[in-house]
């Protein structure tokens, strides 16, 4: 190979490296194009004024727009009213080189309906270094919030029914082992017998009936 090369000059040299690099530089651009495309976030490349100049099919499935629907025209048309400030800090974060992380927000899909997304932002430059864009990572959070709102409700009713059981109830809670975990202070001050530690068993003949509350998997009982 070396030889094969001794003959040429600086310039021929240089043309045979800037051919072989641009080889390169293309591969791992078909790479990128590939990896992008199959990605289920929406990636937009837009321009420094929010302009939307790239719209992969993951936006697509999550905005419910075509990339024929959605390039040219402004991010913002995605935007709640209340959110159209997000773009603008957005944008003058990307004018300073600033990269930005994570966030949670709303967006508008085509139907109208709202989706919660968690949205991040970095700066596109050119092969000079200069920013001439941004590109935004959009991620469908949708199912997170359910299980989030979800959450709330299951601790609010179980916080519910430890206030119940606080004031109206003589009641252990206990674990898998039978070892008690908590003991409201109705139940320990009516009883006298039970305290967190105890075995369920422990005292059971001043209590009268007893009831286990279990979480989870772990089944609940009620014995008499």
């Amino acid at each position: 190979m070396a030889k094969a090369l001794a003959h040429l000059s600086k310039a021929q040299l240089l043309t045979r490296l800037m051919a072989l690099e641009g080889r390169g530089v293309a591969a791992s651009n078909r790479r990128l194009a590939a990896i992008i495309a199959s990605s289920d976030d929406a990636i937009i490349g837009k321009t420094l004024e929010g302009v939307i100049t790239d719209w992969n099919p993951g936006a697509a499935a999550i905005f419910g727009y075509s990339a024929a629907e959605a390039i040219g025209r402004s991010m913002l048309f995605l935007f709640p009213p209340d959110r159209m400030e997000e773009e603008r800090r957005l944008l003058a974060s990307i004018r300073k080189g600033e990269a930005v992380g994570h966030f949670d927000t709303v967006r508008i899909r085509k139907d109208g309906s709202l989706v919660d997304v968690s949205v991040s932002s970095s700066p596109i430059k050119n092969g000079r270094g200069k920013i001439i864009g941004a590109s935004t990572i959009s991620r469908d959070i949708s199912e997170r919030r359910l299980f989030e709102d979800r959450m709330v409700g299951v601790l609010r009713e179980l916080q519910d029914i430890k206030t119940a059981l606080d004031e109206h109830s003589i009641v252990a809670i206990t674990d898998v082992a039978g070892k008690i975990t908590y003991v409201p202070r109705s139940s320990s001050a009516a009883s006298g017998a039970l305290s967190p530690g105890d075995k369920s068993g422990t005292g059971r003949s001043r209590i009268g009936p007893r009831m286990e509350i279990t979480i989870g998997s772990i089944p609940r009982s009620i014995p008499g």
